[in-house]
């Protein structure tokens, strides 16, 4: 593993890493926290409580966070788009 690491052009991981983060490869976590979502559900539902997502199962490293519309859009100058546009 480590001499394969070493063949890597540089930075190549941090891209991948930079990219997981946009595009997420797998997702493994999420489909971790979805059983365990179901394994807890018959629990939440027997003491009356609300069921938590999925996503609140999972370690806080692999959680994504949420996308605005705006964002996705405009990207983060989102303001300064929605300003240009109204006036």
């Amino acid at each position: 593993m480590h001499a394969w690491l070493e063949s890597l052009p540089e930075g190549m991981l941090n891209q991948w890493i930079a990219w997981d983060k946009v595009e997420p490869m797998g997702e493994s976590w999420l489909q971790t926290a979805s059983i365990v979502q179901a394994i807890n559900l018959p629990l939440y539902a027997q003491a009356g409580q609300d069921i938590p997502e999925a996503e609140a199962f999972m370690p806080p490293r692999y959680k994504r966070p949420k996308k605005r519309l705006s964002d996705v859009l405009f990207g983060t100058n989102a303001e300064k788009v929605k300003d240009k546009v109204l006036s």
